[in-house]
C-alpha cells in the first residue's frame, strides 16, 4: 500500500518547515525563530496559533451532534441500506492525542485512520497550520499497516480561501501515498466565535467552498470528500450536489445515525478507547463496498487478447491468477491470454472482501466468421454462418439455435445461445445468437426499450463502419430493426428521424 514510507516521510518532515513559514506569510508577518531544528520550528508555529486551534467535536458542543447526547459505547446499529457492505473500523487523530503506539492501535483491529494535516486558524488572522504531528501520525500509522487519509479543518471565507487550503495540504503531503480521501472539515468552532461563523456565508457559499477544495485536491492527485455533522450536511451545504462527486463523512453522535443523505464513513463516537491512545478517540466506520466481478466467467478468443471485467468493490484491491500460463492479470486488473486453457483470476480488497472469476482462452489463432453477433425475432428465421477456414460447428443450446454443417442457423428457441467454430488444430471462434420473443420497437438497437440518442449513436457507429470498409454484417431481423424509416438502407436519414422523435418527445 505505501511505498517507500521512510524515504517519502523524511522528505515530508524536512520539507515541513519551509513550506509552514511560506503558507503563514501569505496571511501573517512571523516573527523570526531562533530554534535550531525544523521539529521546534514547526512547534514554535503551532503554539503561537494554538488558541486558534479548533480542538474537534468538543464536549461542549451547542449544536448538538446528537440530540440526545453521546453514548461511549461502541455498540451501534446500522443503517440498512449498508447490510451488504464491508464495515471498517476507522479512526480520526491530530495533535491532540498525543504521542500513539500504532502497532497496539493496529493489534486492537483498527484497519484506518484519518490523520489531521492542519487547519485555518479560526481567529483574524485566519492564518494555515500544520498539524505538529502529521509526519510522525502518517509514517507510524502506515508502518503499522493502517490505510491512511488526511482531513483539514477549514475558516475559509472565500473560494480563493478554500483553494489556497488546498494547495497549503498537497504541498504538506508532497505526494505521500494515502489510500484513503483527504477529507475538508467544515464546522463551526464550537466554545468560540469563528471567522468563517462572523462572515455572512450562505448555504451556496459554503458547498462551493467544499467543491473547489475538493476539485483542487482531485487534480493533485488524490481522493476527496466533505466531513460535516448532520447538522451541517441538512441545513447548511447542498449535499446532495457534493455527495454526487465527493466522498461523504457524516458526524452524527447516536447508536443509530438518522441522517437520510448519502455518506460512506459515519463518525459516532468522540469518546472512543483505543489500545496505543491515551485518552478518547474519534470512533468511525467506513462502509466498504464488497468486490464483486460482474460475470462468473470470461472468455478470450486468443492469445494476446485483453480484457479488464467489469467488477464493483472498494479499498487497495491486488489481483492473482491461478495460472500465469493461461491468463496473467496487471496491478490495475487487465487481463492477458497467455495460453489455451482455463485459469481463475482472484482479486482481494484491503477490505476483506474477494472475489474471482473464469478465464477461458480458446485458441492461438482465432477462428474468424462473418457474424460475431446474431439477432432473430421469429422462430424458423435462417442465416448462413460461414468461416475463413474449415471448421465444425456447435451450438451451446439446441433449443435455442440449430446449426448445420454447412453453417445453416436456424432460429428454434427464445433466448441465447452460443455458436462455436473449432478447426482441426483447436482453434475457435464464437458467434453470440439472441432469439428475441418481443419484437423491439424500430430504432431500438440496444434493445433497452427506449428510443433515445444511445440508439441514433450507435446507427451511427454501423455507418462510419461501412464506409471505411470496417463490415459489420447484420441478419434480416437485426438489419430491419437499424432502418427505422423502412427504406431498405441504414443511413443518415434513420439517425435524423431517431433525433427528432426524442426532441418532439422532450417537448
Amino acid at each position: 500500500m505505501i511505498c517507500n514510507k521512510k524515504s517519502r516521510c523524511s522528505r515530508l518532515f524536512a520539507s515541513i518547515g519551509a513550506v509552514l513559514l511560506a503558507s503563514q506569510c501569505m496571511t501573517v508577518c512571523l516573527p523570526a525563530l531562533a530554534a535550531e531544528t525544523k521539529e521546534e520550528q514547526i512547534q514554535a508555529i503551532y503554539d503561537q496559533y494554538k488558541l486558534e486551534d479548533p480542538e474537534r467535536f468538543h464536549e461542549n458542543s451547542k449544536l448538538a451532534l446528537s440530540e440526545e447526547g453521546e453514548s461511549e459505547s461502541q455498540d451501534v446499529e446500522h443503517d440498512e441500506r449498508f447490510d451488504d457492505f464491508v464495515r471498517i473500523r476507522c479512526i480520526d487523530v491530530s495533535k491532540f492525542q498525543g504521542d500513539i503506539d500504532w502497532e497496539a492501535v493496529a493489534a486492537d483491529g483498527v484497519s484506518q485512520v484519518i490523520v489531521r494535516a492542519g487547519y485555518r486558524g479560526y481567529g483574524s488572522t485566519g492564518a494555515l497550520v500544520q498539524d505538529p504531528k502529521l509526519a510522525e501520525n502518517l509514517e507510524g500509522a502506515a508502518n503499522a499497516g493502517l490505510e491512511v487519509g488526511v482531513y483539514f479543518y477549514t475558516q475559509a471565507i472565500t473560494e480563493e480561501e478554500a483553494i489556497e487550503e488546498a494547495d497549503f495540504v498537497l504541498s504538506i503531503l508532497e505526494g505521500f501515498p494515502l489510500s484513503l480521501p483527504v477529507y475538508y472539515d467544515i464546522e463551526n468552532v464550537d466554545y468560540a466565535k469563528g471567522r468563517m461563523d462572523n462572515a455572512g456565508l450562505t448555504t451556496e457559499d459554503f458547498t462551493a467552498h467544499c467543491d473547489v477544495f475538493c476539485s483542487t485536491i482531485e487534480a493533485g492527485g488524490y481522493d476527496a470528500g466533505v466531513y460535516a455533522n448532520k447538522n451541517w450536511l441538512t441545513n447548511h451545504l447542498n449535499s446532495e450536489e457534493l455527495a454526487e462527486k465527493y466522498h461523504i463523512w457524516l458526524a452524527e453522535y447516536k447508536n443509530k445515525a438518522t441522517y437520510t443523505g448519502e455518506y460512506q464513513m459515519w463518525q459516532y463516537s468522540s469518546k472512543g478507547k483505543v489500545d496505543g491512545i491515551s485518552g478518547n478517540v474519534d470512533m468511525n466506520v467506513n462502509y466498504s463496498r464488497k468486490v464483486t466481478y460482474a460475470a462468473n466467467g470470461l472468455t478470450l478468443a486468443q492469445i494476446g487478447d485483453t480484457s479488464v471485467p467489469v467488477m464493483s468493490g472498494e479499498g487497495t484491491i491486488s489481483y492473482r491468477s491461478s495460472d500465469p500460463l493461461v491468463a496473467t492479470v496487471s496491478k490495475d486488473g487487465e487481463i492477458t491470454a497467455v495460453g489455451m486453457g482455463t485459469a481463475r483470476i482472484s482479486a482481494v480488497s484491503s477490505n476483506g472482501s474477494s472475489d474471482s472469476i473464469e478465464i477461458t482462452v480458446l485458441s492461438k489463432n482465432k477462428v474468424v466468421m462473418n457474424y460475431s453477433t446474431m439477432i432473430f425475432t421469429h422462430l424458423g428465421d435462417t442465416e448462413v454462418l460461414k468461416a475463413d477456414r474449415d471448421v465444425i460447428w456447435t451450438s451451446s443450446d439446441t433449443q435455442v439455435i440449430n446449426i448445420g454443417e454447412d453453417g445453416t442457423v436456424k432460429a428454434v428457441g427464445y433466448g441465447t445461445a452460443d455458436l462455436i467454430a473449432e478447426d482441426a488444430e483447436g482453434n475457435k471462434g464464437i458467434c453470440n445468437v439472441i432469439v428475441l420473443e418481443n419484437v423491439p420497437e424500430l430504432g431500438d438497437v440496444n434493445f433497452d426499450g427506449v428510443l433515445d440518442i444511445s440508439d441514433a449513436s450507435s446507427i451511427l457507429t454501423y455507418i462510419a463502419n461501412e464506409l471505411i470498409g470496417s463490415k459489420v454484417n447484420l441478419t434480416q431481423s437485426h438489419y430491419a430493426i437499424y432502418d427505422y424509416n423502412l427504406d431498405g438502407n441504414i443511413d443518415s436519414a434513420d439517425v435524423s428521424q431517431i433525433l427528432t422523435y426524442c426532441a418532439e418527445k422532450m417537448f
